[in-house]
């Protein structure tokens, strides 16, 4: 099976997060921090053409962090900025805005269960090539994935030091079981990346390439982004909504 965590990087996250302030009272914290593993930071841009055009508003960059049993997205283009951590071990997801003054919003509520099996049909199909190149000093090869309608070629390489599978176990074990449904099963996952996608969406009308330009593993990774910043007002809607 195609591990979702490799997918994920051949596919651009596009979200948007309200921008107007929340009141409420201010206050400081970090996330939990209790599994430990190898944390992982990834740095990617992302360009967005329709009929050979550059679609700006859909283009630009973000990172992915993976520390403990937590997961960090930051987007930045023109279109949208946003910032969201899912800490699993909490069960919470925290979207963090900053309006026109700088005045820094974090709203954080409960994860949603999702069905089993959601992404067990995500990818349909997946071809190796004989093509390699280097890229970032890693030897990658070119595999051809074509799932729901679109098409990506992906540039994979094997890293040391990341290991899905540690990750996977940390984020989904214990108490978190009942969210692995989120990811396949542990010993699918290979330990590789794409360092470089093309992506041709059903009927044509996008094409997305996308690019790791950082790629940092353990003590080398930055993992500020996994923290709700210490001047945000926070708001905790955790006990409010059930799901």
């Amino acid at each position: 099976m195609y591990s979702f965590l490799i997918f994920a990087l051949t596919c651009i996250p596009q979200f948007t997060s309200p921008q107007s302030p929340l009141k409420s009272e201010c206050h400081f914290e970090q996330m939990t921090q209790s599994i430990e593993f190898s944390p992982i930071q990834i740095v990617m841009e992302f360009e967005t053409e329709k009929k050979g055009r550059k679609v700006d508003k859909e283009s630009g960059q973000y990172a992915m962090v993976f520390g403990d049993s937590r997961y960090a997205l930051v987007t930045a283009n023109t279109g949208a900025k946003g910032h969201l951590i899912m800490d699993f071990n909490a069960r919470c997801i925290t979207t963090i805005t900053k309006d026109k003054n700088g005045e820094i919003a974090a709203v954080k509520m409960p994860l949603m269960k999702l069905g089993n099996g959601m992404m067990k049909d995500l990818v349909q199909t997946i071809e190796e090539t004989p093509d390699r190149k280097t890229i970032l000093g890693y030897d990658t090869r070119k595999y051809i994935v074509k799932s729901n309608g679109n098409v990506t070629e992906s540039w994979i390489a094997n890293v040391d030091g990341i290991d899905w599978g540690e990750l996977a176990e940390a984020m989904f074990s214990g108490k978190n079981r009942n969210m692995s449904s989120l990811a396949p099963s542990i010993e699918d996952m290979p330990n590789a990346i794409a360092l470089e996608s093309h992506t041709t969406t059903s009927g044509g009308k996008k094409v997305i390439h996308s690019y790791v330009r950082v790629l940092a593993v353990g003590d080398q990774a930055d993992l500020s982004a996994l923290e709700i910043p210490a001047d945000a007002q926070v708001q905790d809607m955790t006990s409010l909504m059930k799901f």
